[in-house]
């Protein structure tokens, strides 16, 4: 547990908002939940599917999150659309996405519309 929440991961600082989106039988939410706690950040816990991007969106704009790990797939439907990076170039610092090979165009599209955040 040390080595994950000592590592630079998501570079989590104290007064950080972080996004709690894994299940919590999920072991990626040990990640989130421990990274933030450690560290002196505020957790916001998804209730929203993550298949409803909508929500999901609509979820980082009212809480302001500034870090987040997402699934590879719910990034590529997330911000498929130019105008969701967008919207959160304001607030969004940095996303950790894994699981899955990420698609160059999706992630070229996002950070043409939010320069501000690191993948």
């Amino acid at each position: 547990m040390i080595n994950l929440v000592d590592g630079p991961t998501l570079e989590i600082q104290p007064g950080d908002r972080v996004a709690l989106t894994a299940n919590p039988s999920f072991d990626a939410a040990s990640f989130e939940i421990w990274n933030s706690l450690v560290h002196g950040a505020t957790i916001f816990i998804l209730t929203a599917h993550l298949a409803d991007t909508d929500a999901v969106a609509a979820f980082f704009r009212e809480k302001r999150i500034q870090k987040a790990f997402l699934p590879t797939a719910v990034f590529h439907r997330l911000f498929g659309d130019a105008n969701v990076a967008a919207s959160l170039n304001a607030t969004l610092r940095m996303i950790n996405i894994g699981g899955e090979k990420l698609s160059t165009t999706v992630a070229k599209t996002f950070l043409r519309h939010a320069p501000d955040v690191r993948l």
